[in-house]
């Protein structure tokens, strides 16, 4: 439920040994590059690397071998190996021109099936020919032609055909819609019987040159061919899966090897040198010191120093979360808004504890909050959603919790407890949420103090609307409500508004000039007085609109108790309940209870979030933070 405490680390060695302590002491190691030029600037004459990385092309190479060869990238243990990146470039090599070779024969011989079909479906239409393929186009003085027309251009026109001179037309399959067939005629009439039978919607078929023999004997060569091939393709792709595995492991083995060398030298680029010095900074916990400093006694040469974040807050101290585990999936709503920075408290308790009391105050259900609590374990372990599945189950309790408040159970009054749809309970639990609510944002505004405490912001801590005086100012509102409506109305006197709201008010408009005076500023007055008395006024009734808005907001939350209590009613009465106590229709009961739940799970969840981020979140958490990211190589896709 903290931030971790960063230092950041310059580390300071031999510019010859930079590989060697970086894989001592970065590499898959809690530290978090960050740009040396830019932080070490007082350093003179240091020089950015020189990004000649000789590891990224055959990495690229033997990746796009890994995905022809349909191997998944993973880890293998390279260390007891000794390789040169040049034998590694000649091997993959090597073996990718045995796979394109064993590709293109599979692509071939892939091709012979159905080529071969398509000759086949024009030969199966000359099984009438007895004629040798060869000798129809080896004429010198006749033409033939093969191909078809439809049945109805054939019929209209047979005797035409059949009178021709210089023309014999030979049908060798007549069906339903076309009549297949050849016609011959002398070399010199060519273009007249072309021109002829064009008319005739003749439309020529080409037969293939690899057909030879009779159209029979064709047709039997075709189909052993095409099964030869076939079992040519089976053998292919077996001496190719052979070739994969013979090769796996130790293509797994120089990916990771280039993998993890392309890392180590990418870090050059948050380095810089001098002639024979390098500097290489991050930030690493403060836990973790001691291990640097046993990963780098080996190295004499080289040395470390390790300053407080707190005094580089201008680079962004990068952010490691120490979360309690119950309140870690809630982490994933926050990173949805932001990161916290540095030197602000984490919201995730906060988040967690308000969100669980919310969802159970506006979905408060025994039965249903059950059902929710063991579907969130569904989703964790049968579909692997773990966060969402764990918020599931959290916000399950709740419902089931605040179910025995409202007695509840699946929407029937079973057991005893306060009924929101009975008497004057509707204006009790719309003014006790709204109670709630105020509780929260007091909080939210002693987050944002401590969050002012923690940067050291004057401004931020006392003269700002979420500040001490802020919550002084929004506490007596509420104060003067209470009173008001409680027939204390004689507690509001003059002093209780001068002090407690006319005051804070005051303070938060002189915020500037206040500020400046605190911090000794020697220009602490508004240079344009008229200006600032304006935007400052405005500013104050924005605050007041502001507190009233957020506090009204909160109305939602009874209104969402009361909507879950009428749709269940809704539910009851369509199934034909005529008890309290009844279920009426089975059917209809169960499938109401089960949409009500599916809507209000997921509406209520929505709208709890609605109130996290807009009525609570805005007043302390800015969430300009980043996240810690030391080097991890990750060498297979999926890996997180």
């Amino acid at each position: 439920m903290a931030v971790s405490k960063m230092k950041l680390v310059n580390i300071v060695g031999p510019i010859e040994q930079f590989d060697d302590i970086v894989r001592a002491v970065v590499v898959d190691k809690p530290f978090h590059p960050e740009n040396t030029l830019l932080i070490a600037r007082q350093i003179k004459g240091l020089l950015p690397f020189k990004l000649e990385n000789a590891y990224t092309a055959p990495l690229a190479t033997i990746s796009a071998a890994l995905a022809a060869s349909g191997i998944a990238p993973c880890f293998r243990d390279f260390s007891e190996a000794s390789y040169e990146v040049s034998d590694i470039a000649l091997a993959v090599s090597e073996y990718q021109e045995a796979l394109a070779a064993l590709d293109a024969d599979i692509a071939l011989c892939e091709k012979i099936p159905s080529e071969n079909a398509l000759i086949l479906s024009q030969l199966s239409h000359m099984d009438e020919v007895s004629v040798r393929l060869e000798d129809l186009f080896s004429f010198t003085y006749v033409k033939f032609r093969f191909g078809r027309m439809p049945r109805e251009s054939y019929d209209a026109f047979a005797e035409q055909i059949a009178e021709r001179k210089n023309l014999y037309f030979f049908p060798t399959s007549v069906e339903r819609e076309y009549v297949f067939g050849m016609y011959m005629m002398p070399r010199v009439c060519k273009a007249e019987m072309d021109a002829f039978f064009a008319q005739l919607r003749f439309e020529r078929l080409y037969i293939s040159d690899h057909a030879h023999g009779t159209p029979k004997e064709a047709e039997e060569a075709l189909a052993t061919e095409s099964t030869r091939a076939l079992f040519t393709v089976e053998s292919l792709k077996a001496q190719k899966a052979e070739l994969i595995k013979r090769h796996k492991e130790l293509l797994l083995s120089y990916y990771s090897y280039l993998t993890y060398w392309n890392e180590v030298y990418a870090l050059r680029q948050y380095a810089a040198h001098t002639s024979d010095t390098f500097y290489l900074t991050g930030w690493m916990p403060k836990s973790e010191i001691k291990a640097l400093e046993k990963s780098l006694a080996p190295f004499e040469n080289a040395s470390f120093t390790a300053d407080n974040a707190e005094d580089f807050l201008t680079h962004s101290p990068p952010l490691k979360l120490k979360t309690f585990p119950l309140f870690r999936p809630f982490t994933l709503f926050v990173t949805t808004y932001g990161l916290p920075s540095y030197n602000e408290a984490d919201p995730t308790p906060f988040l967690a504890i308000t969100y669980f009391l919310l969802f159970g105050l506006m979905f408060g259900d025994v039965g249903q909050g059950a059902v929710l609590f063991l579907f969130g374990f569904v989703l964790q372990w049968l579909f692997r959603m773990k966060n969402m599945g764990k918020i599931l189950s959290i916000v399950g309790v709740s419902s089931f919790l605040f179910g025995f408040f409202y007695g509840s159970v699946f929407g029937r009054d079973i057991l005893p407890g306060f009924r929101v749809l009975e008497g004057g309970n509707t204006n009790k639990i719309l003014i006790g949420t709204v109670g709630v609510g105020v509780i929260m944002l007091l909080f939210a505004f002693l987050y944002n103090i401590a969050n002012g405490i923690r940067q050291k912001d004057i401004g931020k801590t006392f003269f700002e609307p979420h500040g001490i005086v802020g919550f002084v100012l929004y506490a007596a509102l509420i104060g003067m409500v209470v009173l008001l409506f409680t027939g204390l109305g004689r507690f509001v006197n003059t002093a209780y508004i001068l002090g407690l709201i006319v005051l804070p008010l005051l303070l938060i408009f002189l915020k500037e000039p206040l500020v400046g005076l605190l911090t000794g500023k020697k220009q602490w007055m508004p240079s344009r007085i008229g200006e600032y008395f304006l935007l400052n006024g405005f500013e104050l009734v924005e605050v007041m609109l502001s507190f009233a808005t957020n506090t009204i907001s909160f109305v939602r939350v009874g209104a969402f108790a009361l909507n879950h209590a009428g749709l269940m009613l809704v539910v009851y009465i369509l199934a034909g309940a005529v008890t309290p106590v009844s279920m009426g229709n089975p059917v209809v009961a169960i499938f109401g209870n089960i949409f009500v739940m599916a809507l209000e799970t997921l509406v209520v969840g929505v709208q709890v979030l609605r109130l996290e981020f807009y009525e609570l979140f805005g007043k302390f958490f800015e969430g300009n933070g980043r996240e810690f990211a030391p080097v991890r190589i990750q060498y297979s896709k999926d890996a997180k």
